[in-house]
């Protein structure tokens, strides 16, 4: 029914106008035969023994283009491989994500007619229909799935005189779109929360920070019973941080000797202090230096707490300051990552170097990828709105400065579309141009489509 290898060439040739193969196409292909192919198993003599229970229940031995179609909740594609093994490979119709311990039943209302069994494999997503299938099997197929939380049935139809032909986009096997872990998400009307963007940093929480000043100008002084702390060590409230030497003025030195002409009891104020934590945390910006004079308005450490962060953000737009009570925040420097934030206070003042006010928020889960001083896009919360196309950030690349993203057409077929893009929130994307509502966008995979075109 299924006849592979043609298909193969026949795309192979219209994608190169020749008979080289695209360099893209060979990695995958390389990959997908070495993550994928099982050798027989060998004796002593080096004879064939036949397939092992683990090689029957891995998957195909090649990757190629199959038969496939979409139901209400599922898609399913049928192949043969080399040795005319058919295979179910299975995913969700919206995300393309593999379906795992799924019953699946195939049916061929062809002549002869037959029927098969999926058999899960070790690989998600892909079922093994029993033996070969009969001699010149054909006709449509009916695949009934029946999961734990839904069923579905899917009509594959018997591949027409014009399987493989030219079409604008990338053919993508469904083994290779597995082992790239291409995801799509539907485009779709939706609310989203509206936002406006503000710059901000990430700063330590008031309540866990604290900042380390010498009493008054003293010399740092080495002892082996204290080693000079180091910055990223954990302390604990009370733990020795320095040794200090505390240095008399002029003033204070005249002071002493007129105390003790006059005979009176006063102690002087020579010996050394121990600076203490005031708090458990982690140390950070150390200046602690055996030898080194610091005044009373140096810095020696600052203690954080690394679980309790916040974001400082400039709103220009006073006009808005009464309608943001939550946002987001995300950062180039950890991609893909955005975090809950809880509006903790508003400057009444105008700042006088920014002419801005300054918002804090609360990071919700901080974690330890968010680090102090960290820049931040922040996405403050100013109400809802409307998107009558939307799809999410992450599906948008840039190619020249022009916004594309990639759309799943076909089981096995993918098309790049430049769009016109209108308003955008942390997570979501308008759609004025280039997408409509039901177009499944690729949100992880398209990098590597990309370099497939």
């Amino acid at each position: 029914m299924l006849l592979k290898e043609p298909i193969i060439h026949r795309h192979l040739e219209r994608t190169t106008g020749n008979n080289a193969m695209p360099f893209a196409w060979i990695i995958l292909l390389a990959i997908g035969l070495v993550g994928l192919q099982t050798d027989g198993a060998y004796g002593h003599g080096g004879e064939d023994h036949g397939e092992t229970a683990s090689q029957q229940h891995q998957g195909p031995t090649t990757l190629g283009l199959g038969n496939g179609a979409q139901g209400d909740m599922y898609e399913a594609v049928l192949i043969q491989d080399d040795t005319g093994q058919p295979w179910i490979y299975l995913s969700d119709a919206k995300t393309n994500a593999p379906v795992a311990n799924a019953t699946i039943e195939v049916e061929a209302t062809g002549n002869p007619g037959w029927t098969r069994t999926g058999e899960s494999t070790s690989t998600v997503g892909i079922y093994r229909l029993g033996n070969t299938l009969p001699p010149n099997a054909a006709g449509d197929l009916t695949v009934t799935v029946t999961t734990a939380d839904s069923s579905d049935l899917i009509l594959i139809q018997e591949p027409s005189g014009n399987v493989g032909t030219a079409h604008r986009g990338v053919s993508l096997p469904k083994a290779s779109q597995f082992l790239l872990d291409v995801r799509t998400v539907p485009a779709e009307q939706r609310d989203v929360m509206q936002t406006i963007r503000l710059v901000g940093h990430v700063i330590p929480d008031p309540s866990f920070y604290a900042r380390i000043h010498p009493p008054v100008t003293s010399r740092i002084v080495y002892d082996p019973s204290f080693p000079p702390p180091r910055s990223g060590q954990k302390v604990k409230r009370g733990q020795t941080l320095a040794v200090l030497d505390p240095l008399l003025s002029n003033v204070e030195k005249t002071g002493q000797r007129l105390s003790l002409f006059k005979g009176e009891q006063r102690e002087a104020f020579t010996g050394r202090e121990l600076v203490l934590a005031p708090m458990d945390g982690q140390l950070t910006d150390v200046h602690i230096i055996p030898g080194d004079v610091a005044a009373e308005a140096d810095i020696l450490a600052e203690i954080i707490d690394p679980d309790h962060l916040w974001v400082e953000a400039i709103l220009y737009d006073l006009s808005m300051a009464d309608r943001i009570t939550a946002a987001s925040a995300a950062s180039r420097q950890i991609p893909g990552k955005n975090f809950s934030l809880t509006l903790m206070g508003v400057s009444p003042k105008v700042n006088p170097e920014n002419q801005g006010l300054h918002m804090q928020f609360a990071i919700d889960q901080s974690g330890t990828l968010i680090k102090p001083g960290m820049p931040m896009d922040v996405y403050a919360h100013t109400g809802t709105a409307l998107f009558a196309v939307a799809i999410p950030r992450q599906a948008i690349l840039e190619q020249g400065g022009i916004p594309r993203v990639w759309v799943k057409t076909a089981p096995e077929a993918f098309a790049g579309r430049s769009v016109r893009i209108g308003r955008k929130t942390a997570d979501w994307v308008e759609i004025l141009e280039g997408i409509q509502p039901g177009d499944k966008v690729v949100v992880q995979g398209h990098n590597q489509l990309n370099a497939m075109r």
